[in-house]
């Protein structure tokens, strides 16, 4: 086992505890437990908790909040994970979206639609790949670029697979 899977045992062990804390002070039985209800939530939350997580891991990457989620509070993290949801992102890729500089779900969604995935427009340290003059602004990941409406989702592509795009 490497290191993360010592990390998850860990959790898992901590959870457990908790769980044992909540039924000994409340007198009851560790599956009738409000921690015990959040873990099924969480569970079923399914594509929500995994969207959730590659925002967090986002943050704790030294990531702005402000940038990532348009704030510190979890609410502002619960509403932007919902509109990646909505938009269709596949939840496992919202993390590297973010990673490679677009912050908003309808451009990755316009990139995926052009078969754009995160994973061709990051490099092997999960930086940007691909930038793209942005006039005064100077250079900005291509994902950003589509975000923020400087080149389309088809102009990405091109950035992409090597042909020039002409100045926004």
């Amino acid at each position: 086992m490497g290191e993360n899977d010592d990390a998850g045992l860990n959790a898992t062990r901590r959870v457990g505890l908790q769980l044992d804390r909540d039924a000994a002070q409340r007198g009851g039985r560790w599956w009738n437990t409000p921690t015990a209800r959040v873990i099924v939530d969480v569970v079923m939350a399914g594509p929500f908790a995994t969207v959730l997580a590659g925002i967090t891991e986002v943050l704790q990457e030294g990531q702005d909040p402000m940038w990532v989620v348009g704030g510190e509070s979890a609410t502002a993290a619960y509403e932007v994970a919902r509109e990646w949801l909505d938009a269709g992102a596949e939840p496992s890729e919202v993390g590297d979206w973010l990673r490679a500089g677009c912050w908003a779900a309808e451009a990755a969604r316009r990139m995926a639609d052009v078969g754009l995935r995160p994973s061709r427009l990051l490099d092997a340290e999960g930086k940007p790949r691909h930038l793209v003059d942005a006039g005064p602004e100077g250079e900005i990941p291509v994902a950003l670029a589509v975000a923020e409406s400087y080149i389309t989702a088809h102009e990405a592509v091109r950035v992409v697979v090597g042909q020039a795009v002409g100045k926004p």
